[in-house]
């Protein structure tokens, strides 16, 4: 980009030391801005101050916490994105979320960044479910994708929060005309949000040279014979119980009139369902898969049927662990002709990207012997009911108290 040889920074803690030590070689920076008042006139480093106010015909770098809250501070003074300032992320093309930058700036000012960035970067945009962040932070990790790419980040679906949220992110047109390269899990029309959030539709507004690249909605719900597919219930169990899925088994042995203790006893036995039926449901699941594989760009099924019966692969039915997220954006990158060679193990995955453990069933004692399994979670999660981990048996105490009404 081009800029002026001349900057202050803004902020003079952690963050604003941090800019300093990487920018100095670059541009001469004249100080420091602080909003903190007891700071003005501070020595930071190197004999620079904190000024008092922004020197003339320089650019103001933001390099704190508050950016978004300092940005609108020096818009609000008529200084402009760009020409007067830029965040310290902006500046180094670093995890740029368009929905952070559209409260702050116009889209005609996040166009005309954009434009300067092209000259040396295309943008990338990605863009699907809750999958989409980790498989972000993974491909920004990545070196080549970094020089090539400068890759914009947009919420994922279940996100938005009405109509007019959608249409200023998804389609403002001077900023989709500039994507070089979208990476997008398919949303249906007839998505329970908003057919503004279909892929097809928003694909429409990118320019005729954007490469697109359909990936997978990574799913697999073989290790779980409980879960119930229903939206209906799904729903009515989140909003009025806080539990976010159906237990189906658990479901039918109440109907059958047994009690707590009782149904927590056969759940615990390791034949409680037939090895057939766990069997063909993985099965199922996997042509699942295969049918959806087809309208995808990069393939999956062959690491998923190869490798789900070593170890349990997904913490619920569409929540991956981040071994198989890691795996397909290295072939995703592979499609984009770069190399990933960083190996990682699963812990090292977790730090390092986050983790999609949000909620996780318990793998039943039944599936673990059917499949096998050598590695797999004894303990599940419910997020809105309990922070910690919660065993087998407390997980379908709670299922049974709050979405059945039994004690």
């Amino acid at each position: 980009m081009k800029l002026k040889d001349q900057i202050v920074i803004w902020g003079s803690g952690t963050r604003g030391m941090g800019a300093y030590y990487a920018l100095r070689k670059s541009y001469e920076i004249l100080g420091f801005l602080d909003s903190d008042p007891e700071k003005k006139h501070m020595e930071i480093v190197d004999g620079k101050k904190v000024l008092e106010s922004k020197p003339a015909g320089c650019l103001v770098i933001i390099a704190c916490g508050r950016w978004m809250e300092v940005s609108r501070l020096l818009l609000e003074k008529g200084l402009r994105l760009c020409m007067d300032f830029l965040p310290y992320h902006m500046l180094m093309m670093e995890e740029i979320r368009l929905n952070d930058l559209l409260y702050c700036f116009r889209a005609e000012d996040i166009a005309a960044y954009l434009k300067e960035v092209r000259d040396r970067k295309q943008v990338a945009l990605i863009y699907g479910n809750c999958q989409i962040d980790i498989m972000a932070n993974m491909m920004e990790y990545n070196e080549e994708f970094r020089r090539r790419y400068i890759l914009l980040r947009v919420p994922p679906v279940h996100l938005y929060k009405d109509e007019a949220h959608i249409e200023k992110v998804l389609y403002s047109d001077e900023i989709m005309k500039l994507v070089d390269l979208f990476i997008f899990q398919c949303v249906r029309e007839d998505n329970r949000y908003s057919a503004k959030l279909g892929t097809a539709h928003i694909a429409e507004g990118m320019g005729k040279g954007c490469r697109k690249v359909c990936i997978h909605n990574l799913y697999f719900d073989g290790y779980f014979i409980q879960y119930d597919s229903d939206e209906g219930k799904y729903l009515k169990n989140m909003d009025e119980k806080s539990f976010p899925y159906t237990d189906v088994i658990v479901d039918m042995l109440l109907e059958d009139k047994k009690g707590t203790e009782e149904i927590i006893q056969l759940i615990s036995k390791d034949d409680f369902v037939p090895k057939e039926k766990i069997e063909t449901r993985c099965r199922k699941s996997i042509e699942n898969l295969c049918a959806r594989e087809k309208l995808v760009d990069v393939p999956i099924v062959d690491y998923i049927r190869e490798h789900y019966k070593r170890e349990q692969l997904f913490y619920t039915h569409n929540h991956p662990k981040n071994i198989v997220i890691y795996e397909y954006v290295k072939r995703i990158l592979r499609v984009l002709e770069i190399d990933c060679v960083d190996e990682f193990t699963e812990e090292e995955l977790n730090l390092e990207f986050g983790t999609l453990r949000i909620n996780n069933f318990p793998v039943y004692p039944c599936v673990v012997k059917a499949l096998g399994l050598e590695k797999y979670e004894t303990k599940a999660r419910i997020s809105h009911i309990s922070p910690g981990l919660v065993t087998m048996r407390q997980y379908i105490r709670e299922y049974i108290s709050r979405c059945c009404g039994v004690e």
